[in-house]
């Protein structure tokens, strides 16, 4: 039987062995409980009842919108990734950054998704897509920039008009909110957080990464896979691996209404996560 001061020994060891892991091993990423990206997407009818030549009628638009989550941590020993990361990357006004995730494969069935109800092209210094899914392409003159006792932040938020269904009530809305950060530790940290989709006025918003491609799909889980690629300046990310990031979809699909008047309504959730 072993002796009882044996037992610190060995749980020495093993804090030994840990430390000497976290040093070999390249970081690699981080994100939402070890998520890169999750995002959802749902449809639902929006009516309202219309007078027309003394005939009260009901009239219904299906409307299409979600949220994701982005979220990353990058560093010069991550996988893939090649060039310095330095704080005058967000500090000078110049610097391009762009990032893009989206499907290599278009995800689900191309016949289930009869229209994009989201932004469609992408231009310098806001947010968009590619086809499908979500980039960004802009400078850091586009940031606002904040730095404090050896961390750098850079924030950037994208706007549109809001109003209801009936065109009234407008208001300004933040769909789309990116944070870079320069940690003290010498990463990168990469925050999007976007509403997605449209409201019942047509007012569009961000891109959906990859949930949209699903819409009108049957119940049931999907894989996919989607490409990340991120430059800042000298610094990139993925250069080779075109599909580096695999994605699980959960659909629920139910039809509503009978004949003529039918439509399905999906409801989706996606959760991608960064392959080493």
């Amino acid at each position: 039987m072993a002796r009882i001061e044996s037992v610190p020994r060995l749980l020495r060891l093993v804090a030994l062995v840990a430390s000497l892991l976290v040093v070999v091993c390249p970081r690699a990423w981080s994100g939402n409980n070890g998520n890169l990206f999750t995002e959802t997407w749902k449809d639902h009818e929006d009516c309202e009842r219309v007078k027309a030549s003394g005939t009260v009628f009901r009239t219904c638009d299906e409307v299409s919108g979600g949220n994701f989550d982005i979220e990353a941590t990058l560093s010069e020993s991550t996988t893939g990734a090649t060039g310095t990361l330095s704080p005058s990357l967000l500090t000078t006004p110049s610097t391009p950054f762009e990032i893009t995730l989206v499907s290599t494969t278009g995800g689900g069935s191309s016949a289930a998704r009869p229209k994009l109800k989201s932004k469609s092209s992408s231009t310098s210094g806001s947010g968009g897509s590619v086809t499908s899914g979500f980039s960004f392409n802009g400078t850091m003159a586009d940031f606002k920039i904040k730095e404090k006792k050896g961390k750098v932040t850079a924030t950037h938020s994208i706007s549109t008009q809001k109003c209801n269904a009936q065109g009234r009530n407008c208001k300004n809305f933040t769909y789309e909110d990116i944070v870079l950060t320069f940690t003290k530790a010498g990463d990168l940290e990469i925050s999007i957080k976007a509403t997605t989709g449209s409201d019942a006025n047509g007012d569009t918003f961000a891109n959906s990464i990859d949930a949209e491609n699903f819409d009108g799909d049957g119940s049931g889980t999907y894989p996919d896979t989607l490409f990340l690629q991120v430059d800042l300046g000298g610094f990139n990310f993925n250069d080779a691996d075109n599909g580096n990031v695999t994605a699980t979809v959960e659909v629920a699909t139910s039809s509503k209404n009978a004949g003529s008047s039918a439509v399905n309504l999906s409801d989706i959730s996606s959760i991608g996560t960064l392959q080493p």
